[in-house]
């Protein structure tokens, strides 16, 4: 008797063996394929990148000289994000990133190869990033990574996992040599991080590692899904992402302004500024203020 039970266990692990490296087999094949030859292997339409405009293409200025203006105030940031409000499973990108939320999709559009090389990774933990093959997504990796489950509480855990999972995420992007990437909406819904400030850690993470990585990264994609995270993006961005030019017509100059001044006076008139006999240089009036 327990040699039988011996034989049945030997045969399943040897048949997950060869399953396995079948699989590894033709998961080369795929990622081999130049980008025509993977479009028949697609489930669905597909989205290219030249679709996509960049966050500055986007919010184009009206002049070239204000366009010129704004890429020198975000540092050129502004070319290497987009917001993108839709399916994330039909990008056509190297890499999508796979969160709890919408583990089914994109697991339903890859096929059931997907779910195999998952299994052989033996999970991930919070805040860690895995790659696998795309299989018959648009993108040719998925990279998977676990959010924090907040419930609404947002401690120095929940902020250190989530920060970790687009870092990590990231660095997964670098290593394998990819140049696009998009995200979701990691850790909100379900597992209950607040909408507002998981667009913060998003946006604040993802800028300060292209800030370390411009070299590295063509694009990087804020897909969401609902338009309450797309205004919410869309505002936050406008910040992050695109400095601001600030024009004094009764004294004829401009000044540039980071992101961060501009959080400082983004909700300050026109009309609180020194006039001219003030004596006071109406940039200064706008710059933050320190105690002696």
């Amino acid at each position: 008797m327990v040699e039988v039970e011996y034989q049945i266990i030997f045969l399943e692990e040897e048949e997950f063996v060869t399953e396995l490296s079948c699989l590894f087999l033709f998961t080369e094949r795929l990622l081999q394929l130049d980008r025509e030859e993977r479009r028949k292997e697609y489930r669905k339409g597909f989205t290219q990148l030249d679709d996509i405009p960049t966050w500055r293409e986007e919010n184009r200025s009206r002049t070239k000289e204000d366009d010129e203006k704004e890429l020198t105030a975000g540092g050129g940031l502004g070319d290497k994000v987009s917001l993108y409000k839709g399916d994330i499973t039909v990008l056509e990108v190297d890499a999508i990133v796979n969160a709890g939320r919408i583990d089914g999709c994109i697991h339903k559009s890859a096929g059931c190869c997907l779910y195999d090389e998952c299994h052989s990774l033996n999970g991930c933990e919070t805040g860690k990033a895995k790659i696998t093959c795309g299989y018959d997504l648009p993108a040719r990796y998925v990279i998977h990574t676990v959010g924090p489950v907040a419930r609404g509480h947002v401690g120095d855990k929940e902020i250190k996992d989530l920060t970790s999972c687009y870092k990590n995420s990231l660095d997964l992007v670098k290593e394998y040599d990819l140049r696009t990437v998009a995200f979701p909406c990691i850790s909100t819904g379900i597992y209950g991080y607040p909408n507002e400030p998981a667009a913060d850690i998003a946006l604040g993470t993802v800028k300060k590692w292209i800030e370390e990585n411009s070299d590295k990264i063509t694009r990087v994609i804020f897909c969401v899904f609902l338009e309450t995270d797309f205004t919410i993006y869309k505002k936050k961005m406008a910040i992050i992402f695109q400095g601001m030019v600030v024009y004094f017509p009764r004294t004829a100059f401009c000044v540039v302004f980071s992101a961060g001044v501009l959080e400082h006076f983004q909700n300050i008139s026109s009309s609180s500024l020194p006039g001219e006999d003030s004596g006071v240089d109406p940039a200064s009036a706008l710059m933050p203020h320190t105690e002696a």
